[in-house]
């Protein structure tokens, strides 16, 4: 998949290649797209995205994704428990997203996606030795390119 920017913004793949991981670059990136919506008085972005790179450490839901998901939830999400029509657009945007994620890459999950356990010494070896760094690009524009759609689509 192409990654295509709908705005001058730096896009997903400039973020993760000065250094940020899968989740923080993907939300940055997203973030910029949105402008208001993820003015962040408290500097949250995109520390709130640390944790879930490498699928949360853990192989889990891959952190493009993850950051993805964050994205529409700043979008879509509600404030209050007296907003349940904002948390079924949450949700309906994410489960779009995550249909899209998975016809692309069939799998959502980090270690599936790699082929390598990252919290192995001998997973972080190989993920370095065999530049799965630029399977990683392809997740993060995937992840971009099908949030982004959804976040323009309204």
């Amino acid at each position: 998949m192409m990654l295509k920017t709908l705005c001058g913004s730096m896009d997903a793949l400039t973020y993760f290649d000065s250094g940020f991981n899968c989740a923080e670059a993907v939300l940055q990136a997203l973030c910029a797209f949105l402008k208001d919506n993820c003015k962040s008085e408290y500097g949250c972005i995109p520390k709130i995205a640390t944790g879930f790179g490498g699928g949360m450490k853990t192989g889990s839901v891959c952190g493009a994704v993850s950051g993805a998901v964050m994205a529409l939830g700043l979008q879509y999400g509600r404030e209050n428990l007296h907003e349940p029509q904002k948390r079924d657009r949450c949700s309906q945007a994410v489960s779009e997203f995550m249909e899209q994620f998975k016809k692309e890459h069939k799998t959502i999950l980090c270690q599936t996606l790699l082929g390598v356990d990252l919290r192995t010494e001998e997973g972080r070896r190989i993920y370095r030795e065999a530049n799965l760094k630029n399977q990683c690009r392809t997740y993060v524009a995937t992840a971009f390119e099908i949030a982004q759609t959804l976040l323009a689509a309204e």
